[in-house]
């Protein structure tokens, strides 16, 4: 069964950040879809009172399962009443 929830480790986070080279803050998050004990995907993420920014999205080759996870992750910022998201991620379009 495919669940999507957040990581409530914080030392979990921390290592999902520095694998893909970037630095975490009190504020980074992580939505992660898991199928039994297998990771599937996951977003990268930072959210205060106001403004998510989304860092990276994994996987790139699998849009429906980067779509669910995408979903997911601002849903959770709409619940907690923030209504502004910006994205970090790299431009890699030609």
């Amino acid at each position: 069964m495919l669940t999507v929830a957040t990581v409530q480790d914080k030392n979990r986070i921390k290592e999902y950040f520095a694998e893909n080279g970037l630095t975490p803050s009190e504020d980074s998050g992580c939505m992660e879809a898991r199928c039994g004990g297998e990771t599937l995907g996951f977003c990268l993420y930072s959210l205060s009172k106001d403004e998510m920014t989304i860092y990276k999205i994994f996987p790139e080759n699998d849009f429906l399962l980067a779509d669910g996870i995408l979903r997911s992750t601002l849903h959770l910022a709409h619940r907690r009443g923030c209504l502004l998201y910006t994205s970090d991620a790299a431009d890699d379009t030609p």
